[in-house]
Parts: structure tokens; C-alpha cells; sequence
């Protein structure tokens, strides 16, 4: 049985004035635990929205409304189908200058929970969870911190993208910024940028690493323990340097490229 718990604190109501704009913006918190939930969906548009996995045993949802009138006010919902915990919200009325429409979410889960999360805009930051994982961000940046996910599927238009922990695979892209994934212990990798850096740094030796920028160094550290790999390694410009052992038959395969920057596959 699906079941919502909470109450959303009006006395909790602040004010913090906006320089220069004599309107006041005023910030509603609100938290609930729903239960039922197997996975949870989170569609916001320009606020950070954080999901943490923890040892708790339903869902516990944490608000913070930002507006500057009753008319702007948003409008957040939440809707269990299926198992699947659904969180957006909306805004009725946007005055340029004077809006302030906006739901900062905080999401404890149980660690096991499959998460998936679309951003508009704004920062996007994943803790501690277990359960597979889906990222999309049109603007911002990423975090993912001590995951232990079976799959990672992490992208952004516009941001960097900053991962570490374990999983069967994983997948990174962004079009606009550097990658930057360290702790590894992954099986499968791909990580690609149009325009930024991409690091990956293993903890676990891999078997099979896609890393790819067009305009960008490309950076693989692996384990230091005389596992053998085989390599692909281009740049069009830039300097290229594999010191890790090598075997043209090895299961274990790194391909790194870019078109412009220096390639460095070594050991940890």
C-alpha cells in the first residue's frame, strides 16, 4: 500500500531581499515519506536537486519553494504508479525580474532505488546510491559520489561531469565539459566530450574503456599490477605517452582519442 506521510511547514517561511530589486523572495519548506516506491523520476527545471541513498525504508522527500508572490508561487507534485515516485513541479506565472519560481529538492532513498533524474538547468548532485542510475541535464553540472550502481548513464549538454564508485558499466557524456571520473572500480566505460578534458582513474582493472574528446587531453590511470591491455591511443595534435604493459591479444581493451590534446594512458 502506497502511503504519503509529512506536512509542509508554512511557519518554516523566510525572507531574504534581493538587492536592488525591492521584491522579496520568500522560501517554503516542505517535507513527506511516501512508501510503495521502487524507483523514483525527478523533472526540474533550474534548482539543485539532490538524491542520497541512506538506510532508510521509504522515501523521504525534502522541498524548498522559492517565489515572490502568491502568484508565482510553484506548484510541486508527487505521484506513485506502478512503484515509480514522480516529483515536478510548475510555475502558473513567470514576470521577468520579478519571478521567482523555483523547487529545490532533497531526496533520501533507500540505497537499492533506481534513480532517474531530468534537469533543465541547474546542478544535479547523486550520493551513495546502489540502484541503477539515469542522469540527463541540459545546462549544469553533475555529481556522483561513492556509487555502487549494476549502470550508470550520466549526460549533459552543457556541464561538467564528476563521478566516482563502482559498477558494471558506465556511461558519460557531455557536450560541453571535462569528465572527470576517479575511484573506479567499473567493467565498462565510455566517456565522451565534444569540448573538455576527460580523466579516468581506476581502482579495479577494467575490460573495455571508451574515452573520447574532440578538443580536449585524455587522461587513463589504471592499477598498477601488471595486468596487460590492449591499447588504442590517437591524438591529431598533441603529445601521446602509454606506459601501462601491453598485449595485442589481451581481453582487456582502452581506446583513447582526441583530436586536439595529449593522450596518457598510465599507471596509478
Amino acid at each position: 500500500m502506497k502511503r504519503v506521510t509529512g506536512a509542509a511547514t508554512a511557519a518554516a517561511l523566510t525572507m531574504a531581499v534581493l538587492g536592488g530589486c525591492g521584491v522579496d523572495t520568500q522560501y517554503e519548506n516542505r517535507r513527506y515519506d511516501v512508501s510503495g516506491v521502487t524507483s523514483i523520476k525527478v523533472d526540474s527545471d533550474h534548482d539543485l536537486v539532490e538524491v542520497v541513498g541512506s538506510d532508510v525504508r521509504t522515501v523521504r522527500v525534502h522541498e524548498r519553494l522559492a517565489y515572490k508572490t502568491d502568484r508565482d508561487r510553484p506548484k510541486p507534485t508527487h505521484t506513485v504508479k506502478n512503484g515509480v515516485l514522480d516529483l515536478r513541479y510548475r510555475c502558473d506565472t513567470l514576470i521577468i525580474g520579478l519571478s521567482a519560481c523555483g523547487v529545490r529538492y532533497r531526496v533520501e532513498v533507500p540505497r537499492g532505488t533506481a534513480v532517474q533524474v531530468d534537469l533543465d538547468s541547474g546542478p544535479l548532485r547523486l550520493v551513495g546510491l546502489t540502484g541503477t542510475v539515469r542522469a540527463h541535464v541540459d545546462s549544469g553540472s553533475v555529481e556522483a559520489e561513492g556509487l555502487r550502481a549494476a549502470a550508470v548513464n550520466i549526460t549533459s549538454h552543457s556541464g561538467r561531469i564528476r563521478v566516482s564508485g563502482q559498477a558494471q558499466s558506465m556511461r558519460l557524456n557531455t557536450d560541453s565539459g571535462a569528465i572527470d571520473a576517479t575511484g573506479l572500480r567499473v567493467l565498462s566505460v565510455q566517456a565522451t566530450t565534444d569540448s573538455g578534458a576527460v580523466r579516468l582513474a581506476f581502482l579495479a582493472p577494467p575490460t573495455n574503456v571508451q574515452a573520447r574528446s574532440d578538443s580536449g587531453a585524455v587522461a587513463v590511470r589504471l592499477p598498477d599490477n601488471g595486468v596487460k591491455y590492449r591499447v588504442t591511443a590517437h591524438t591529431d595534435s598533441g603529445g601521446r605517452s602509454i606506459t601501462v604493459p601491453q598485449d595485442g591479444d589481451s581481453p582487456r581493451v582502452i581506446t583513447a582519442s582526441t583530436d586536439s590534446g595529449a593522450v596518457t594512458i598510465l599507471p596509478s
